[in-house]
């Protein structure tokens, strides 16, 4: 591929060229434990994050977008950005938690196995009560 000539006819200029992706290397297993997520105070908190690039459905988008607004509206305090990246790391963070209700082999069974746990845990009155009364207190909050 031949670089474009400039504009005023001199020599050409080289193509610029985007920087090469690099896969993120996973931690090594004796990782220090973060304090609270927070990490280091010297450095701020998207230095410290690994990058990982992911595919999304187009309809998964979409809800993480009416999400992270939905989230942004109800917020009382804005001292945390909440983004889409966000969102997707408390969700990691969850099936973490709950990772030995995670079977299945295929997305659809994962997603599957992860759904009946919370409709489980929604049929319970207790966890039905608490829920809404989180939702009552937020909209009070507001």
């Amino acid at each position: 591929m031949t670089p474009p000539a400039s504009a005023a006819g001199g020599a050409p200029k080289p193509a610029a060229r985007r920087p090469r992706a690099t896969t993120a290397k996973a931690p090594p297993a004796a990782a220090p434990a973060r304090r609270g997520r927070h990490g280091s105070e010297d450095e701020p908190k998207h230095r410290q994050l690994m990058r990982r690039d992911m595919g999304l459905w187009p309809d998964q988008v979409a809800e993480l977008l009416t999400l992270r607004d939905q989230v942004n509206h109800a917020r009382t305090q804005r001292d945390e950005r909440i983004t889409d990246a966000t969102l997707v790391r408390v969700a990691v963070d969850l099936l973490g938690e709950f990772r030995e209700h995670l079977a299945g082999n295929t997305e659809d069974e994962l997603r599957d196995s992860v759904a009946e746990l919370a409709r489980e845990l929604l049929s319970h009155p207790t966890t039905v009560q608490r829920a809404q009364h989180a939702v009552a207190t937020a909209k009070t909050k507001r």
